[in-house]
């Protein structure tokens, strides 16, 4: 009985450190500035569809589309 008790919190803790490990693995994900259409493109996934912006120059008052 004292075997099976050792053996179930040493597995126990193993399932708990795998766990803690992978979570410590994951990197943050970097903010973001979402009001920069080639910034925010750039963090998308391969593959991901990026939104559509207008982006109207100021100087010029042409107005731009980004897909």
């Amino acid at each position: 009985m004292k075997r099976m008790r050792l053996l179930a919190l040493v597995a126990g803790g193993v399932a708990l450190g795998l766990a803690f490990s992978a979570i410590a693995q994951q990197e943050p994900a970097p903010a973001v500035d979402a009001s920069n259409p080639a910034a925010l493109a750039s963090s998308l996934p391969v593959g991901a569809n990026a939104p559509a912006f207008d982006v109207t120059n100021v100087v010029t008052g042409e107005t731009l589309c980004y897909l």
